[in-house]
């Protein structure tokens, strides 16, 4: 498990930025739905989870990218979606269903249920206004928590119905105090100031935590062994993932995708480098050179890997 996960803030107290901190408990104690706008790898998304038990997390990026036979065929969905639904609306009232859907879903039971919207900045416009509308009718019974690294990519009429928190990027010595906090609790040997070092080289919280871990696999946290990896911070996964792809093994080589894309923090743009790296198979630099096309072209990172994922596994 990538210790971005398995070391995930428990609590409002380990979240290292204090003004965050401090303003969370008090939207969480109010009931007012929330908007954290900050930087890639800022730690967003971790503190959106703290924001209610058992969160309904929906990826952005992924969910408002796909298709209508995707939306109709996702497990997560197709038990909202008749075939006479799929057939006779567009995809935007499609959206709109399931975005009701979750939410009255999302509900029942004790308490208000919590949703997030991850990466809410790669919404279009319409299906923002089509989100909007969900908002306004399950406030009451749903707190909406979108994430977005750009506040202005939000409409006005989403970013009124919420509070703005910014998320700022940890500085070198909260995320000294964060790295010392997982290296208590994974009884990890370091010296000659190893986890200071791991701070200076990774530029965010999230990869100082991948880096972390990357050098912990290898031994000793020390300055050196912290510059031998620092090149390659999780970056021996997608060998495994094409391992598993060309071994058939489909769903092993989408988790990783999602562990590196979701958790990692990789775009589309710096998977395919990899990609082009581990191979030379002529039928997969073809599919390779396809979605990078299709990126270019605007396209959805996460669908059109999983689709070339699946081409690979394929042969």
């Amino acid at each position: 498990m990538l210790w971005t996960a398995k070391h995930a803030p428990e609590s409002f107290d380990d979240l290292p930025q204090d003004e965050v901190a401090r303003l969370l408990p008090r939207a969480a104690g109010s009931g007012l739905n929330v908007v954290l706008h900050g930087p890639k790898g800022a730690g967003k998304t971790a503190a959106a989870r703290l924001l209610g038990d058992d969160p309904y997390v929906l990826n952005a990026s992924d969910f408002f990218g796909m298709t209508k036979d995707e939306i109709a065929d996702d497990p997560r969905f197709r038990g909202f979606i008749t075939a006479k639904r799929k057939r006779e609306t567009s995809k935007a009232d499609l959206i709109n269903h399931v975005l009701k859907q979750v939410a009255s879903h999302s509900s029942v039971g004790e308490g208000r249920r919590t949703i997030v919207i991850d990466n809410a900045e790669d919404t279009r416009r319409d299906f923002q206004q089509a989100l909007r509308r969900v908002v306004e009718r399950f406030s009451e019974q749903c707190r909406f928590v979108l994430t977005t690294r750009s506040l202005s990519a939000l409409i006005p009429a989403i970013r009124s119905r919420a509070l703005p928190v910014a998320v700022r990027q940890a500085t070198k010595e909260e995320r000294v105090e964060a790295l010392e906090r997982i290296v208590d609790r994974e009884g990890v040997e370091t010296k000659e100031a190893g986890v200071e070092f791991v701070a200076e080289e990774a530029q965010t919280l999230r990869e100082s935590v991948l880096l972390l871990q990357t050098v912990a696999t290898r031994g000793k946290v020390t300055m050196g062994s912290v510059l031998e990896a620092a090149d390659d911070v999780e970056g021996d996964r997608v060998p495994d993932m094409l391992e598993d792809a060309r071994a058939g093994g489909f769903d092993e080589a989408v988790e990783t995708l999602d562990d590196m894309m979701i958790e990692g923090g990789w775009s589309g743009d710096d998977l395919l480098r990899r990609f082009l790296h581990e191979t030379d198979k002529p039928g997969e630099v073809v599919a390779i050179g396809d979605v990078e096309h299709a990126l270019k072209e605007g396209a959805n990172d996460r669908i059109h890997l999983e689709k070339l994922i699946a081409e690979i596994a394929a042969v």
